[in-house]
């Protein structure tokens, strides 16, 4: 859950801080999840689906189905085979995760260098808990790394769409069946 929020949360943000210019960005995914040893201890894959300014999707096919939507401070995750909703409102402490923040605050939250065709990215704060991520700059993205102190995510983006129109309803929260 922790490493699925990380990701919905910082993934627009470095798409945008990147200057990519679109409005919206559709790719399938893949996702593998190495621990500190370099073992690999997940693969994930799915759809992804983003609008700007603060709009997530991420439909989560293997090896869970799920849904993850995040707008603005709010997120949501459907596991679908038990119907379980979780709900969760990014606390104050970490509002840098917060797409809308980090689009305005890019340069004085983490410096961001260029290397060939690869920007990394590194917090300047050293409470944000991730080493760097490194992304390329291309349009369209292709992939991104994420690394942290007992983790590595690798990102891998197919089939990529800019700009193509969204149905409004993809980011709508389901009303949870309590």
């Amino acid at each position: 859950m922790k490493r699925a929020i990380l990701f919905i949360l910082l993934f627009p943000c470095f798409v945008f801080a990147t200057s990519l210019n679109f409005s919206t960005f559709v790719s399938d995914f893949s996702e593998k999840i190495y621990d500190a040893d370099s073992m690999q201890i997940a693969k994930i894959t799915g759809k992804l689906y983003i609008q700007k300014p603060n709009l997530l999707r991420m439909d989560v096919k293997t090896p869970e189905e799920q849904v993850m939507i995040v707008k603005g401070d709010s997120a949501m995750i459907q596991i679908k085979n038990t119907k379980q909703i979780t709900y969760s409102i990014i606390p104050k402490e970490n509002a840098w995760l917060i797409p809308s923040n980090i689009l305005f605050n890019t340069d004085s939250l983490f410096n961001v260098n260029k290397t060939g065709d690869t920007l990394v990215i590194t917090p300047r704060d050293s409470t944000i808990p991730l080493d760097s991520i490194k992304i390329n700059k291309n349009s369209p993205i292709e992939f991104m790394d994420i690394f942290t102190k007992d983790q590595m995510l690798k990102f891998r983006f197919s089939k990529q769409q800019i700009d193509k129109k969204l149905n409004p309803k993809l980011f709508l929260f389901p009303k949870s069946s309590k």
